[in-house]
């Protein structure tokens, strides 16, 4: 009896210490209004695993840019469907094409880090929405999403543009999670006025991305605390990790995908580069850049890259995409 009581013991204390550890990873990684959250923590980590953070982050622009950016945009609203008001910027190019981009941030980013995007993208002539993600930025929220809640934020802000400009087509962009987020987004009904996607750096999943980050950052293995925290993000979160998959959306995806990701890049795979291609089963391209590391693809050959994308837009943004909606 003794051994027994011992042995339930042991039990209780080993599931307490999971809970815990769940609900820490979720406080840390996904609650933004947790005392341990990343915003907190992770630059120390960084530092100390030897990461500079704008690798980490991405370039944000110049001085120029950023003040280029701040005079030309307004502020724009809209309300998710579970209630959020969320905040982006609308950069309306008087003189373009008529046509809009709607470009992501990344993790723990906000819509200010997108001043070198925007300025390139309306330099070829388009106008753009860019959000500041559930959760970041000005935008209501606690939870993080990892781009599957973001995933039905996107369709209000396609709407948004389509009730003001009826026949402008539309891009989506993003960097990081925003990749993660546009690919996401690509399994959904989407209207025939979005016509092409582009994903930078974007992670196959965010148990992928955890799991990796997990024995980077903490030298732990995946099992069982992630999946402890799955279960707790499921339940405060309102998702699963595994549930936030880009690779089960692009299977879905009717839409023209361009991938891009940097062969340095320590913070998403590169490897995951072909894991979410190879899920894609419509048109597609890949580009590689070199020498870069995570979210820097753009700075390190920015003539290859904008190449790419102007390329690829000319391409898809010529006419209106023939999905059925």
């Amino acid at each position: 009896m003794e051994t027994l009581t011992v042995i339930l013991i042991i039990i209780a204390v080993i599931l307490l210490i999971l809970f815990l550890a769940g609900n820490f990873f979720f406080g840390f990684a996904l609650n933004t209004k947790s005392i341990f959250s990343m915003q907190k923590i992770m630059p120390i980590l960084l530092k100390r695993n030897g990461t500079n953070v704008q690798e980490y982050s991405g370039y944000t622009g110049s001085k120029e840019e950023k003040d280029w950016f701040s005079k030309i945009r307004k502020n724009v609203y809209i309300t998710s469907a579970d209630g959020l008001k969320l905040h982006g910027y609308e950069v309306v190019n008087e003189n373009g094409n008529g046509n809009y981009v709607i470009a992501c941030h990344g993790y723990s980013g906000s819509a200010n880090d997108m001043a070198r995007y925007a300025k390139w993208y309306y330099g070829m002539g388009y106008s753009l929405i860019i959000p500041d993600a559930r959760a970041h930025g000005t935008s209501e929220g606690n939870v993080r999403g990892m781009g599957w809640l973001e995933r039905k934020d996107i369709p209000i802000w396609i709407d948004k543009i389509l009730s003001e400009h009826r026949n402008a087509k539309i891009a989506l962009f993003g960097i990081s999670m925003g990749a993660a987020t546009v690919m996401m987004t690509s399994g959904e009904e989407l209207p025939d006025q979005v016509c092409a996607v582009i994903e930078d750096c974007g992670y196959s999943s965010a148990w992928d991305e955890f799991e990796k980050q997990m024995k980077n950052m903490f030298h732990l293995p995946s099992f069982p605390i992630m999946n402890v925290a799955s279960a707790v993000t499921k339940i405060r979160g309102g998702y699963s990790l595994k549930e936030a998959s880009a690779v089960n959306q692009l299977a879905k995806c009717k839409l023209p995908i361009l991938f891009i990701h940097g062969k340095q890049d320590q913070f998403v795979p590169f490897e995951m580069l072909d894991t979410v291609y190879e899920a894609a089963q419509s048109d597609k391209e890949k580009i590689v850049i070199e020498d870069a590391g995570h979210a820097m693809s753009s700075t390190k050959d920015p003539e290859k890259y904008w190449s790419a994308v102007k390329n690829f837009l000319d391409e898809y943004m010529s006419e209106l995409s023939d999905i059925d909606t």
